[in-house]
């Protein structure tokens, strides 16, 4: 659980050290702090999102593929046994 929450924290802020010019060019157009972090928020959340919309009917499928994977080898194990 701690893996997984430093690894999205460490994906969460990358964009933004990656995009520090980007910002920092905005910042030179005449954007607002309030501005420049709504879109930076926005745009990890559309990146959520998407990541929800595809990983979740992926984790879906493979998990019901490893559970009749899983069934069919404890089923084998057992026909075996006996």
């Amino acid at each position: 659980m701690l893996l997984g929450s430093v690894i999205l924290y460490n994906l969460g802020s990358l964009p933004y050290m990656e995009r520090y010019r980007d910002m920092a060019t905005l910042k030179v157009l005449g954007f607002h702090d309030k501005r420049i972090r709504r879109l930076m928020v926005q745009q990890n959340l559309w990146l959520a999102a998407l990541g929800a919309a595809i990983g979740l009917p992926a984790y879906l499928l493979v998990n019901s593929t490893n559970h009749d994977i899983i069934r069919n080898i404890i089923k084998n194990i057992y026909f075996l046994r006996f």
